[in-house]
Order: structure tokens, then C-alpha cells, then sequence
């Protein structure tokens, strides 16, 4: 067995939704994974388990667990895969865009309130009003969504996107197409406010205001904008990258911050929007901290 750079390794074979949270949880319960992936040395494609390679990846990974020939019973910690590696700001605070900006200034940071802590209680709070574009958590699906279209149509240019969005996420994505030279089109309810509206159109968006009070009924017509205009439409509302930026990276940086501050947590809350940051942290802990304790074979 070796750790192989997970940069290097192609990984086929595609995965559904269901199978990634399968996978994902296991190895999240056992703190590692139990068996390596099997690579073909001069392509670096997978030959078995393309699953559990592709899983890593999502998860965030540095390496992945290979051998040559068939894969081993072998159990490996997720600390030696790197997995909380790329969870780490820049030291000295020098970024080269503000696309950088955004992901290496993470963990966004944890506080105590102490006014608010009483009766044996103690309240912390996650501040992603740091987040550069948005100043909320949005900014991280909107980075994420955006990074895997590049991926998927192969192209940082992604031409004119459509969105439907009551500011937040829209600021973040308009912040992706300015940087990549794109441009956005946002379609948003009539219970916007006017700022965030003036907002959008400072960020460069082309805003049409819909007389429908709930962004989620926009989805459709967004839709069909998408297919007659030739544009990609994120859809953060069915996008799966909207639960996979929190599993990869909220979720990480929270558990390395109340290990930092020495805090067990009895609780955790969230304002829900379209869910993908409470949803992949509920996941996260419920699966991470099942079985921590107890011994790999």
C-alpha cells in the first residue's frame, strides 16, 4: 500500500447521490477507510473500488490509499489521507484574487458570546459574515457550484448563467462570473428588498423581479430561460455541490474549531435556507462522531 497525490488519480467511474452519502458515512463512523484503490500505473485511472475513490475526492482528500494489482484489507485514518489538510488559512494573510481570498481565509471564524452564555449554558457562533462577496455562508455554495460547472463543461467562461435568488447566493455566483468573466442573470421575488436588488446590479447581475413572493417558485421559469438563452443554469435549489462545500469544508472546519475551544456540543443551530449547510453538517457529526471512539481492526 501507498498514498498516492489525490491530484493524480482519475477516477471513471461516475457516482449517484446515494452512494456517495453510503460511502460517506461509513468512512466518517471508522475515522478512515479499510481497503485501498487499485491503479493502473501508467494511466492513473481506477481499476476497482472507482467508488471509494471518487468519495474521497468529494470528501477532500490529499491522497488516496492505492496499491498496484488488487486492492488490500487495510484500514487507513483519515488524518493520514490529509483530510483536513486544505483546512488551513494563509498565515500571513496575502491572497492572489479575491476568488482566493474567499477559501483560503477559512475556517471562518468560531466565538463565545459570554453575554449571552447562562444558566450552564455556553454559546458559540460561526461568523460567516466573513465570507468577502456575500458576507453569509452563501458565498460557499456559490464558489462550489460554480468551481464544478467549470469542471463539468471544461471551461472557467461559463458564458451567461441564470439564477434564482433572493441576493445572497446571487451576490456570491455574480462575484464568480466577474472574476471568470462571465455574466449572471438573476431572476428574484417580489419580497427582495430593494437593496439587495441594488445590490445585485452593483455586483453587474441583470435583475428581472418576478411578482411571485418565493424564490423556489422561479425555478421553472429560470428553467426555460436557461434552454431558450443557451444558459447554465446552477440551480442551487437541486445542485448537490450546495450539500457537498458544507460536508467538505464547513463541517471539517467545525469540528477542528470546538476541538480547538475544548467544547463538547450539545446542540447545533442554523437558519435554513435552501439546507445544504445544516444538512451536511447534521450529517457530518451524526456519522464522525458515532463511532469515534472505538478502536479500527
Amino acid at each position: 500500500m501507498y498514498l498516492e497525490d489525490v491530484n493524480s488519480v482519475v477516477c471513471e467511474e461516475s457516482i449517484t447521490l446515494d452512494e456517495f452519502l453510503d460511502l460517506a458515512a461509513k468512512i466518517l463512523r471508522r475515522g478512515g477507510v479499510e481497503e485501498t484503490v487499485d491503479i493502473d500505473v501508467r494511466s492513473r485511472k481506477v481499476i476497482r473500488n472507482s467508488k471509494l475513490c471518487a468519495t474521497l475526492k468529494k470528501l477532500g482528500v490529499k491522497y488516496i490509499p492505492a496499491s498496484r494489482g488488487a486492492p488490500e484489507k487495510l484500514f487507513t485514518s483519515l488524518e493520514d489521507l490529509g483530510f483536513f489538510d486544505e483546512i488551513r488559512p494563509s498565515n500571513y494573510r496575502v491572497f492572489r484574487d479575491t476568488e482566493e481570498l474567499l477559501y483560503r481565509n477559512w475556517p471562518t471564524p468560531l466565538v463565545r458570546l459570554k453575554n449571552l452564555s447562562s444558566n450552564g449554558k455556553v454559546l458559540w457562533v460561526k461568523l460567516e459574515g466573513f465570507n468577502p462577496w456575500s458576507m453569509s455562508v452563501k458565498d460557499r455554495i456559490g464558489w462550489y457550484m460554480y468551481r464544478d460547472a467549470i469542471r463539468r463543461y471544461g471551461r472557467e467562461d461559463l458564458g451567461l448563467l441564470v439564477e434564482s435568488t433572493s441576493t445572497n447566493t446571487g451576490l456570491a455566483i455574480a462575484a464568480m462570473c466577474a472574476i471568470h468573466r462571465s455574466k449572471l442573470k438573476a431572476f428574484i421575488p417580489s419580497t427582495v428588498s430593494h437593496t439587495g436588488e441594488f445590490l445585485l446590479k452593483v455586483f453587474g447581475v441583470d435583475v428581472v423581479r418576478s411578482p411571485k413572493p418565493l424564490t423556489v417558485e422561479l425555478i421553472d421559469e429560470v428553467e426555460e430561460v436557461a434552454r431558450r438563452e443557451g444558459a447554465v443554469h446552477l440551480n442551487q435549489f437541486y445542485n448537490d455541490a450546495n450539500f457537498e462545500v458544507h460536508l467538505r469544508y464547513t463541517a471539517k472546519e467545525l469540528e477542528i474549531q470546538i476541538k480547538e475551544a475544548g467544547i463538547s456540543p450539545k446542540a447545533i443551530i442554523g437558519g435554513l435556507g435552501t439546507s445544504g449547510h445544516i444538512s451536511a453538517i447534521a450529517f457530518y457529526f451524526k456519522n464522525r462522531f458515532k463511532e469515534l471512539t472505538s478502536s479500527p481492526p
